[in-house]
């Protein structure tokens, strides 16, 4: 999470609890390794092997 790098341990843990509140799909130990432009979406494709 670049959150993580940013943000003191206590803020960013703070700030996934808020997110994950807001119903947004957090995932800690992802990052992005590519994306591409697909019938005007946006797929992400993250170093855990998921596409988002």
């Amino acid at each position: 999470m670049v959150a993580g790098r940013l943000l003191p341990k206590y803020l960013s843990e703070w700030t996934t609890e808020k997110l994950n509140a807001a119903s947004v799909n957090v995932l800690p130990k992802a990052n992005v390794e590519g994306a591409s432009l697909e019938d005007n979406k946006v797929p992400l494709i993250l170093n855990n092997g998921r596409k988002v």
